[in-house]
Formats: C-alpha cells, sequence, structure tokens
C-alpha cells in the first residue's frame, strides 16, 4: 500500500509541475512577454500606402498567418523569420525540420507509471525525437526512444520503445504519456 501512496503523490507532483509550466506559458503570452519576436502590422514607410499586410505569429499554436487584402496565408511554423520587402511582399522563411536540444518532463504509463525526463534531438513539422531516462516508481530507471506529436504550444503526447530490450532480442517495453517542453 505504500508504494501505491508513493506512486499517487509522484503522479500528482508530475502534473502540478506539468499544468504549472503550462499555465506559465499561457500567461507569458497573454501579457505579452514571450521571448518569441514580436510581430505585428507593418507601419513601414517602405510599404504603399494603400497595401495593407496583417502579420500574426501564434507561439501558441506554432502558425503564422499573412493576410492581404486578396489572400490569407496561413502555415505551421518552429521560429520563423518574418521579411517585409520594400515592394510590399512578405517571406517567411522557417524549417520544417532539423536538429534541436529541447529539454522536456513528463509523465508516461508502459509498465507502471514513469516519470519521464526526455531530450528532443530532432524534428520533423510537428514530430520529434526524443530520448528519455524514464523513472519508475519504485526507482528503477530505464533508457527510452519516443515518437512525439507537438499538440499545442510546448505540449505533446509521445510513444515509446526501450532500445535495450530490442537489442537484446526480448520483447520490447514500452511507455505512452505527455510531455512539456521547458
Amino acid at each position: 500500500m505504500t508504494k501505491f501512496k508513493q506512486l499517487g503523490a509522484a503522479a500528482v507532483l508530475a502534473f502540478a509541475v506539468i499544468g504549472l509550466l503550462h499555465l506559465r506559458s499561457c500567461v507569458r503570452e497573454k501579457l505579452g512577454t514571450s521571448t518569441a519576436p514580436k510581430v505585428g502590422a507593418s507601419h513601414s514607410p517602405l510599404l504603399p500606402k494603400v497595401d495593407k499586410e496583417v502579420v500574426r505569429v501564434s507561439m501558441a499554436r506554432h502558425a503564422i498567418t499573412v493576410q492581404t487584402a486578396t489572400k490569407t496565408t496561413m502555415r505551421y511554423v518552429r521560429a520563423p523569420v518574418i521579411e517585409i520587402r520594400k515592394d510590399g511582399t512578405t517571406r517567411v522563411e522557417s524549417k520544417n525540420y532539423g536538429l534541436e536540444f529541447s529539454p522536456a518532463i513528463g509523465v508516461g504509463y508502459g509498465p507502471g507509471t514513469r516519470l519521464q525526463l526526455a531530450v528532443g534531438f530532432a524534428y520533423v513539422y510537428r514530430f520529434d525525437a526524443n530520448v528519455h531516462l524514464s523513472i519508475a516508481h519504485d526507482g528503477r530507471v530505464q533508457p527510452l526512444f519516443s515518437l512525439s506529436y507537438n499538440v499545442w504550444s510546448n505540449s505533446g503526447v509521445y510513444f515509446g520503445l526501450d532500445p535495450v530490450d530490442m537489442l537484446l532480442g526480448q520483447k520490447p517495453s514500452y511507455c505512452a504519456g505527455i510531455l512539456v517542453r521547458l
């Protein structure tokens, strides 16, 4: 019964930490204190006065929207570079894949509830490849490779396998859960 109580306390603590990190990112976005570059409507005298263009960057959804009088374009981006040219056109440059160093913390299940300490090392659009240290309620630590999907802002769901079991030819243990990027 004591292990069950310890497991419950660890799960509550993990969810509390994830909730506070999520709340912090929401408040920072609402207050405009995000570390992301602020991009709004262009007021540059270099653009013609009759040309209106609105550029919106949503770091919560990792999306950028460019709206002109004739069309609206929206696309998924990570760390965009926005260039507004003299002729009134806008150029958005972002990498849809690459390497990264993105620490994360999370909670998962399989076998048993586990605390996850992860590092994202590569991404393609909304998908991330991660390496984890998976800590079980009884103190066992095991490595884990996972693939996660970025659901909202810095939060994602993942599914991972134990590489040691696979290398030894055993049935691999699995883990699935949620991750929050720090």
